[in-house]
């Protein structure tokens, strides 16, 4: 049995005389032609209303897509959603719909503006866009740099991770997540991912290290061993409460071991004591240690 929609100039006519182009919803085009007489019945109405461009038919259209469209994919579905070639009307509808939903260019400007880093604020950041349709929020995710997924992919626990590091594991991860990947928004990833880390520069590092020496205890050997008339003081590489680690430089020889046994330590040279000295990472901080005591913070600015 044939319906309206098989009669396109009958569509075109009653659509130009009775339904404006900003009834863009299926209800509207139906409160349009409610009161238009006799001729046009609750059949012929529901017909046209299914027939025409409208939201819900261009909103079924990036639905079946499956994904998050972009703003021009949004304007081929509005051409393909009209059959009729209603051009007027077509745009209306695409307006309509685009101000209401999100799109890949509008979640990529509120990641970016936001500078939402972590998983829950990207979240919060493509809700905001608009609603999500064609695809989820979880599409959003994948394509997007986190926090989580530069800290996850980086385990101090292995091996010292350095600033360079998490540049590196940034910039390989915005190859395959390319949303919201401007400088910008990378750096302000790497620089928290760094600090979440723990991970410090090497030059921070080495400074750390060499200051752990610098900033020692000087201990005059004659003051802690009786037959030695030695004056060079041996330096004293203290941990975070102020107790002696492990002795290094002065006049060397037995005399600086001597030093080293009445304070309890070991006696290691300069470049076997900048050795022996590990990177402890994690939870926010880089901490370097000696046999496991605390000796000094790095700095992770």
């Amino acid at each position: 049995m044939a319906d309206i929609s098989d009669y396109p100039d009958a569509v075109d006519r009653i659509v130009d005389a009775h339904v404006g182009p900003d009834a863009t919803t299926r209800p509207e085009i139906l409160d349009a032609l409610d009161d238009v007489g006799p001729q046009i019945t609750d059949e012929v109405a529901e017909g046209i209303a299914d027939a025409i461009v409208t939201e819900e038919r261009l909103l079924a259209a990036i639905e079946a897509s499956g994904e998050i469209p972009s703003d021009a994919e949004v304007d081929v579905l509005g051409e393909i959603a009209d059959e009729y070639d209603m051009d007027d009307r077509q745009r209306e509808v695409v307006d309509a719909v685009r101000s209401r939903i999100a799109t890949r260019e509008s979640i990529e400007a509120e990641i970016e503006s936001s500078q939402a880093t972590t998983v829950d604020e990207i979240v919060d950041a493509a809700e905001a866009a608009g609603e999500i349709r064609g695809g989820t929020v979880d599409d959003v995710i994948e394509e997007t740099v986190s926090l989580e997924d530069v800290v996850d992919a980086l385990d101090p626990d292995s091996r010292d991770v350095y600033r360079t590091d998490v540049e590196a594991e940034v910039g390989e991860q915005s190859v395959d997540k390319p949303v919201a990947a401007s400088s910008d928004r990378l750096e302000t990833v790497e620089l928290e991912a760094a600090e979440a880390i723990g991970a410090p520069t090497q030059e921070a590092v080495e400074r750390a290290r060499a200051q752990a020496i610098v900033s020692g205890d000087q201990v005059v050997p004659t003051d802690v061993v009786d037959d030695t008339t030695a004056q060079t003081p041996v330096t004293v590489v203290t941990d975070e409460a102020g107790e002696p680690v492990v002795a290094t430089g002065g006049p060397g020889g037995e005399t600086s071991q001597r030093v080293a046994d009445e304070l309890g330590v070991e006696y290691r040279d300069q470049q076997a004591t900048l050795d022996s000295m590990s990177l402890e990472q994690g939870e926010g901080e880089a901490t370097l240690t000696i046999n496991g005591s605390r000796i000094r913070e790095v700095d992770l600015r």
